[in-house]
């Protein structure tokens, strides 16, 4: 794969259409040859993970002069629409760097997971320089070798001609900084991919009250797409991830005022102090000092443990409880949530958890207060045991397997299925004529009483 034209490779790999929807393409060139050899060739259709991606970008580091380009959002159907042969293509510049240098790799097929933490880990150990949008490259001073982190332009828009555009831009800037490099005379190694995925497939599931069926770690119908903010990271004593937890909005709203604690949880700094793990036993505490600097003090406490099932033969870890607590530790208000679980290789990820009739997986509440308590978290997800970094694994997903448009299918056939039943009932109560007349014999007689 790495010797073949990049942009040949990902047209035949797309038409495949097998790999899961949580990917952004990564593309490769470097001055240097034969960076990769034969084992560098991936099956069709595979999503490369994290450790994955390391290990095929070893040899990359090597290189005392890398060059990550960032983009905010990129898919592998972007260079089948905005890429088309010609001068019209948004790819040209990085079209020819990847046919004219000696080594490239393209991986059509990574995990955001992996690629939102690339820089960090190519910066390891190096001098790391910021080329920021707009900014001349003349304004540059010379680097040190190390990464050279260069973030393009944003494409936020769903519209063709802006897309297109900023893509065409992001290209443009892509080659001034090659070229300067090579001016400098410079060694380089460039990666060119992005945090997010640009496309999001959405069913009908999610328009009938978010009860489809889904089984994705992070995107699905609908929602949630990728992640816009951070993870929520519940880690030990030197640092490492213990926890995971995220959703697009959490808000609560006792009595009358209503409090949005999704910036604070997962933009600001929540206090988180006070959870604690075991191998069993988790409860994930969030403390909002002073919310919306009201002096109120909020506490949002997760209490999860994990437990061996005979039947399936596995741990699985369940969330027990959700507990809301304010002004004090007298006014705490706890949740059930008895459906929430998953094995304990798993995350849990669930549209809409919360107090409301229409959540997927909804929360009841054990205790009484006199003010009324309500919770809401949207594109829910969590994991608490058996991390393997700052991502989550695959996810067991709150929607039940009969969904409404599988009842309607159901239905449906048994309608048709009784109708066939009836016909052929009627078809065998059908009797032919025991008697007939014949025409050169007497005519039947069939006598009558008055």
């Amino acid at each position: 794969m790495a010797r073949l034209p990049g942009f040949i490779i990902i047209v035949s790999l797309v038409a495949s259409h097998c790999w899961a929807l949580d990917t952004v393409p990564t593309l490769i060139w470097s001055s240097q040859s034969s960076l990769w050899d034969g084992s560098s060739r991936l099956p069709a259709g595979q999503v490369l993970s994290e450790p994955e991606l390391h290990n095929l970008l070893t040899p990359v580091l090597a290189n005392d002069n890398l060059v990550l380009f960032l983009q905010d959002k990129l898919s592998i159907e972007d260079f089948t629409q905005y890429g088309q042969a010609g001068g019209d293509s948004a790819f040209s510049h990085v079209q020819w760097w990847l046919q004219h240098l000696g080594s490239q790799l393209v991986l059509p097929a990574v995990s955001w997971h992996a690629t939102g933490g690339l820089a960090r880990w190519l910066s390891k150990g190096r001098t790391v320089s910021e080329l920021k949008p707009g900014q001349p490259l003349d304004s540059l001073p010379p680097v040190a070798p190390g990464l050279l982190l260069v973030p393009l332009e944003d494409t936020r828009s769903s519209d063709f001609p802006p897309v297109k555009e900023a893509l065409a831009n992001n290209d443009k800037r892509i080659d001034e900084v090659m070229r300067w490099m090579q001016r400098n005379e410079r060694q380089f190694t460039a990666v060119y991919t992005a945090r997010r995925p640009s496309r999001q497939f959405e069913s009908t599931a999610g328009v009938l009250g978010g009860s489809g069926r889904r089984l994705l770690a992070a995107s699905t119908t609908q929602s949630p797409t990728p992640p816009t903010r951070p993870l929520l990271v519940f880690r030990n004593a030197s640092g490492g991830p213990l926890s995971l937890l995220w959703a697009s909005r959490i808000s609560v709203v006792i009595g009358k005022d209503s409090f949005d604690l999704t910036n604070e949880t997962f933009q600001g700094k929540p206090n988180i102090s006070k959870s604690t793990f075991n191998s069993s036993d988790v409860l994930l505490s969030i403390s909002y000092p002073n919310l919306n600097k009201t002096g109120n003090n909020l506490v949002l406490e997760f209490s999860l443990s994990n437990k061996f099932f005979s039947v399936s033969a596995q741990n699985w870890f369940t969330l027990d409880s959700i507990s809301v607590g304010w002004m004090g530790q007298d006014n705490v208000s706890y949740f059930s949530a008895p459906y929430i679980s998953a094995p304990e290789m798993y995350s849990f990820r669930c549209e809409l958890l919360g107090t409301s009739s229409r959540a997927g997986a909804r929360l009841t509440a054990t205790t009484k207060n006199k003010r009324p308590i309500s919770l809401e978290l949207r594109d829910f997800q969590i994991q608490a045991f058996n991390l393997k970094g700052e991502y989550f694994s695959y996810a067991s997903d709150c929607a039940s397997f009969f969904t409404p448009a599988i009842w309607m299918g159901l239905v449906s056939c048994g309608f048709l299925i009784l109708i066939l039943t009836y016909g052929l009932h009627m078809l065998l109560q059908l009797k032919t004529m025991d008697r007939f007349d014949d025409p050169k014999g007497p005519g039947i007689s069939v006598p009558q009483a008055d």
